[in-house]
């Protein structure tokens, strides 16, 4: 075991051990209540570490430009509690080693304070504790969104020069940013809703998959599959076919199951040898993504403006909706197949209005995408009966402002093979 105290004599800064052991980079982990320095992530980022997960606490003293920073950062996860029960200082490197102590990720804790942290190598039996506990926080914090940083961002202005008043300012921070503490449910307070749960659940599941995306992307570069040169379809529904080729190659059956989870170098490694297959694959589908009734042009033209949503026929909606792979896949629960899928979903949402109004809200909406998702899948009042999970996200996929990507099970099982931590849910 190794001891961090910020000695001159020792020469044992905080600073030092957390950039030796992202060398060479792997996955790291966080857990901090205050969060003021950013050049410890960015470090870790520019090495290639990935994921970066961490947790924060908002509320004094931690800085709303330095989280910033951080997430315009690849391959950087943030969530946050907000009272005061949050407080540990934990870091870990995946399959090397875990630092648990006193220093915060803060400048004056990593370098000129006087604190004491314990390095635990991965070979200790504490170390797996100290996984675990990580992932308790980070199962239970809130993913930080744009919103709640510029909410926070206020409150922070507001008390910036007076942070005696600390606990005005949790109450101020709850009050516009919302309420999120560690162990929050107490005995007599009221209890989220089931779609309020699942909705939060959502967000933190597809910033798994919108991080792994991420670093697919950047590597992915400027390339264009050969049989895709001078396509105008965008280069994320060629990476979802990419996706779709490891899936049913390499990924196929269970195989994407038995894969290891993998982290920086090792992970980056495994996304560019697949990679090399793809752009020397000859992929069928490719042709269909770009000509026929199923193709970019067909969804597009239907979903790809307001305008063009209202005046859709009923049936140019369900031919838009039958380019998404989630939703034509459906017809295996159908005894007469695809057609009979149509009909169902045609008796289960009679009022074309509402479906319009759904698609506009999903494609079109100015919430933030992810939760405009989430809505349509778990809120009733944005449902529609026949188009689900999948199928919602992989419909926003095919056409949407954000750049984000397609998602459905056969992109998670992808990425899994790959090597990425996504959590699979659903079926091809």
């Amino acid at each position: 075991m190794d001891i961090y105290t910020n000695s001159r004599d020792r020469h044992n800064h905080m600073l030092n051990a957390l950039a030796l052991l992202a060398d060479p980079p792997v996955a790291v982990s966080a857990a901090v209540a205050f969060f003021t320095d950013s050049n410890p992530v960015k470090a870790w980022s520019d090495r290639g570490c990935f994921p970066i997960r961490l947790v924060v606490r908002l509320g004094f003293p931690t800085n709303p430009t330095a989280l910033d920073d951080v997430l315009r950062l690849q391959g950087v996860q943030v969530r946050f509690f907000t009272g005061s029960l949050y407080h540990p200082k934990l870091y870990v490197f995946d399959g090397r080693s875990a630092i648990v102590g006193s220093s915060n990720l803060t400048k004056a804790a990593l370098w000129d304070n006087r604190e004491v942290n314990v390095g635990i190598p991965s070979s200790v039996p504490e170390f797996a504790d100290l996984v675990a506990t990580f992932e308790e926080y980070w199962q239970a914090a809130r993913p930080l969104e744009p919103r709640d940083l510029d909410a926070y961002r206020l409150v922070w202005a507001r008390y910036r020069d007076r942070m005696s008043w600390e606990d005005q300012m949790y109450v101020d921070i709850c009050k516009h940013v919302g309420k999120h503490e560690l162990d929050e449910v107490r005995v007599g307070e009221p209890t989220a809703n089931k779609d309020v749960i699942e909705l939060g659940a959502y967000r933190k599941q597809y910033q798994e998959v919108l991080t792994a995306y991420q670093l697919v992307r950047r590597l992915y570069g400027d390339r264009r599959h050969p049989q895709m040169a001078g396509s105008p379809v965008p280069v994320r529904i060629e990476i979802d076919q990419f996706l779709s080729f490891v899936r049913e190659g390499s990924g196929r059956g269970s195989a994407w199951a038995d894969q290891p989870f993998r982290s920086g170098a090792d992970l980056e490694a495994s996304v560019e040898r697949n990679l090399a297959e793809w752009f020397a694959a000859d992929w069928p589908y490719l042709e269909d993504l770009q000509h026929g009734d199923r193709s970019w042009s067909v969804i597009q033209a239907v979903l790809g403006s307001r305008s063009s949503i209202a005046a859709a026929s009923y049936d140019q909606i369900l031919a838009a909706l039958s380019c998404a792979h989630s939703f034509t896949e459906r017809k295996r629960y159908f005894k007469g197949g695809h057609a009979a899928h149509l009909e169902a979903f045609r008796k289960a949402n009679k009022d074309l209005d509402k479906v319009k109004k759904t698609l506009e809200f999903l494609v079109h909406g100015k919430e933030p995408f992810v939760d405009r998702m989430g809505m349509c899948i778990y809120d009733p009042r944005h449902r529609l009966p026949e188009l689900g999970r999948s199928a919602v996200q992989e419909v926003f996929g095919w056409v949407n402002r954000e750049d984000a990507p397609i998602c459905n099970s056969r992109t998670l099982k992808a990425l899994r093979y790959l090597g990425f931590m996504v959590d699979v849910v659903g079926e091809d």
